[in-house]
């Protein structure tokens, strides 16, 4: 392949994730052309495509799980966080790479109760998102970005505060219908 092919942007840089069940605080550097996740059964190679899926259709109704039909206990949303009490949600977001050093971040916060929604968000240097024109940052977020100081995932208050504190970034994120079109759009 050229090396043309290989600098082409906007590519997605790396993909993370927080509190993920067998991906626990993890970011994966991807490879600009192509990148393979292997390995034995039951390490979690197909929540890597769901969390893919719910990063880009972040909606439960649309949502079908990489290992549908296998076994009886299908997965759900709900399940992709941690099975430990202490934690409540969980995060996964890719950097893009919009051209070279300069990132913008998506993702999403991912509840592990059924009834609070899968809210998609977005990381830019700017404060406004209703122009649509989105400000690249020159750091990619990492996993550790998402938790304390004791490695506990923080709630998206939390996260937003700090975020805006330590990397003079914002984190917005869509709840509803009309937002998530605009997330859509963004």
């Amino acid at each position: 392949m050229s090396k043309e092919m290989n600098n082409k942007y906007p590519r997605i840089y790396s993909l993370s994730t927080v509190g993920v069940r067998q991906h626990n605080n993890a970011d994966y550097l991807l490879h600009h052309t192509r990148t393979d996740f292997t390995g034995d059964n039951g390490l979690g190679k197909s929540i890597i495509a769901d969390l893919m899926q719910l990063i880009f259709v972040p909606k439960r109704d649309m949502w079908k799980p990489g290992t549908e039909g296998v076994g009886k206990n299908d997965p759900r949303i709900e399940g992709i966080p941690l099975n430990k009490d202490y934690v409540t949600h969980a995060y996964t977001f890719v950097n893009i790479e919009r051209y070279q050093g300069h990132f913008i971040t998506i993702g999403a916060y991912i509840p592990k109760n059924s009834r609070v929604p899968v809210r998609p968000f977005i990381v830019q240097k700017g404060e406004d998102f209703e122009s649509k024109t989105l400000i690249s940052f020159d750091k990619p977020l990492k996993a550790t970005d998402f938790v304390n100081e004791a490695k506990q995932v923080l709630e998206l208050k939390e996260l937003k505060d700090r975020l805006l504190h330590q990397y003079d970034v914002h984190l917005k994120d869509f709840i509803n219908h009309d937002e998530i079109q605009l997330y859509y759009e963004l």
